[in-house]
């Protein structure tokens, strides 16, 4: 076309280079309309983005956040099981301490301190000064089984606090999990934008990405389960250990406590004092309202 001189040129030939022309002029204006549109289409996708930068930035503020404050409730578990381990201490010292006040209570060396003062009780009672020094051991138990149930009370009430924590924790979990799995589907999907066979092979993806995180937090939330179980079997087994202890020796110290009571009724009934207050007992009771009767040879 550009070797033809216009001024030689037919009228067909002049008319096939205008229909040229006019061809290669509505070309141009259809790609510089769809360059326009691309650029609009790309404003758009910049927006997009913009948009989700800024939703992601907030929702990795949030999971730092959830971050943090499951790291205070786990800190704050470990200070309640270590407040009721504790508590668990003081209880098995209480019982042991309210044992050893029974103990020197019922002691024959406190017996024997109060048998002069009560040896007419025991010429005229019977066996109730030990019983009564008995009965004044009742007070350090009563003292230990109250400060027992106390403990009881605040270590249920611990781990209570203990089970709210960890189920809000776990909730956290979840939350920040879901977040996780949304955050990896929207970069899915701005990896693969086009529609049709790429939209479902990124839904197929994205819900194969959310069955193994919901496999991974079920095995996370299953470990923590076996945890928390481990740690209630080695309380538990230290807690039966403690009871076993304290039964034996209560049952020791029952069966200490009726010996040393049948020995003492023993030994009053076989001392020469209570024989001799038994005689003048019996003499004065007689001479009271008669003398002696005598009999000569």
């Amino acid at each position: 076309m550009s070797g033809i001189n216009i001024n030689e040129a037919s009228k067909e030939e002049l008319v096939s280079i205008v229909r040229q022309l006019h061809q290669r002029l509505k070309d141009n204006a259809r790609r510089l309309a769809q360059s326009k549109e691309f650029e609009e289409q790309v404003a758009m996708l910049k927006r997009e983005l913009g948009e989700k930068n800024a939703a992601v930035t907030a929702l990795a503020e949030q999971n730092v956040m959830l971050s943090e404050q499951t790291a205070r409730n786990e800190e704050t578990i470990r200070e309640l099981i270590k407040q009721i381990e504790e508590l668990r201490d003081a209880e098995g010292r209480s019982a042991s301490e309210g044992a050893a006040a029974g103990m020197r209570v019922l002691s024959p060396r406190g017996q024997q301190r109060e048998q002069p003062s009560n040896s007419r009780t025991f010429g005229n009672g019977g066996v109730g000064g030990l019983g009564s020094a008995h009965g004044t051991g009742g007070d350090p138990a009563s003292t230990a089984a109250a400060t027992i149930k106390r403990q009881s009370e605040e270590i249920a009430e611990l781990e209570h606090k203990v089970r709210e924590l960890t189920e809000e924790n776990m909730f956290y979990s979840k939350v920040a999990a879901r977040r996780g799995a949304h955050e990896a589907r929207e970069a899915l999907r701005a990896l693969l934008p086009d529609k049709g066979a790429d939209s479902a092979e990124v839904e197929a993806v994205a819900s194969l990405h959310d069955r193994i995180r919901a496999l991974e937090d079920e095995g996370e939330t299953l470990r923590r389960m076996l945890r928390h179980q481990e740690q209630e079997k080695v309380g538990l087994s230290k807690e039966l250990n403690d009871l076993r202890e304290e039964l034996s020796q209560l049952e020791l110290d029952l069966v200490t406590s009726e010996r040393w009571k049948a020995e003492g009724v023993m030994n009053h009934c076989e001392s020469p004092a209570a024989l001799s207050l038994t005689l003048n007992d019996t003499s004065s009771t007689q001479g009271g309202d008669c003398p002696p009767s005598r009999t000569f040879a």
